[in-house]
């Protein structure tokens, strides 16, 4: 290593702790600042930028919306946790409400009775699902099923 660059690496780590009060922390951190600043200067390749947690979030979030493949993604809404039990066939047959919880529950899935009503109804508003109206027993339940 040229001992101009050695210089400058240890400049510039003497003045990154020069208000840092006298002590073991000070030579700590002038260590680790003059490793990195050394470090940088042996490798060609530049490093990457540290970025704050909130950029990730956001750019692994432009990076799933952006896959070509959908099938990979494991559904997060209740409509599209729904969906796939109706992709998986669930709905070929008439299905109540408490059999689309149990089902969805043994996907891991857990929620209310009336925490599907909503979604249900808006799948079939949206016409992936049909739902008839059932006289069981003097007790009216509603059944959904496929179009």
């Amino acid at each position: 290593m040229d001992a101009k660059v050695l210089i400058e690496a240890r400049q510039k780590a003497e003045q990154a702790v020069a208000e840092m009060p006298e002590g073991e922390l000070r030579i700590e951190a002038f260590k680790i600042i003059l490793n990195r600043l050394l470090s940088e200067e042996a490798s060609p390749v530049p490093r990457p930028q540290v970025r704050s947690p909130r950029h990730q979030r956001v750019t692994n979030r432009k990076r799933q919306s952006g896959r070509d493949n959908e099938e990979d993604t494991v559904p997060r809404s209740v409509p599209a946790r729904i969906l796939a039990l109706k992709a998986d066939g669930f709905f070929d047959a008439q299905r109540g409400i408490g059999e689309i919880r149990d089902e969805l529950q043994t996907h891991g899935w857990r929620y209310n009775v009336t925490g599907l009503s909503g979604p249900l109804m808006r799948l079939v508003r949206e016409r992936e699902l049909r739902r008839l109206k059932v006289d069981d027993g003097g007790k009216t339940t509603y059944k959904y099923f496929n179009p």
